[in-house]
């Protein structure tokens, strides 16, 4: 027999994947690609003063959200994890990718140019991947 508990926590992951549906279909507001609601995530622009945290607690149970987590939702961008963590990328440098194709686009297609070999990790003078150690004597 399930527990309420179950119930209301399947309501909740229904009520947020409902949102998101019908907020921007399951894609991403950055890339556009769709994907299942795991890889979903709210991301607050920096003019938005961030008033609650939109974790899956949030999104109510049988009764559904409550209109404060609504309109919290409305103000953010809904972005795939990869977008995302570009996006904090971005911002850390004073840009961002959200409405900004171009930007995307180069963060995006950047390629790390250079990689260390896996068999140089014993070198005294490589630490790890792609770290340089410097040597003085």
């Amino acid at each position: 027999m399930r527990s309420s508990k179950d119930k209301w926590n399947k309501s909740r992951v229904y009520n947020r994947e409902k949102y998101l549906m019908t907020r921007t279909g399951m894609a991403c507001e950055c890339c556009g690609e769709t994907f299942p609601r795991e890889l979903l995530e709210f991301h607050h622009p920096l003019d938005v003063e961030k008033k609650l945290d939109l974790e899956m607690g949030v999104w109510g149970g049988i009764h559904g959200p409550n209109q404060e987590t609504l309109d919290e939702a409305d103000q953010c961008v809904i972005l795939c994890s990869n977008c995302h963590a570009l996006e904090h990328i971005a911002l850390k440098r004073g840009e961002s990718l959200v409405h900004d194709p171009s930007a995307y686009r180069r963060y995006r297609n950047h390629r790390v140019t250079r990689y260390e070999s896996l068999d140089d990790w014993y070198n005294e003078q490589v630490i790890g991947r792609g770290t340089k150690l410097q040597v003085t004597v």
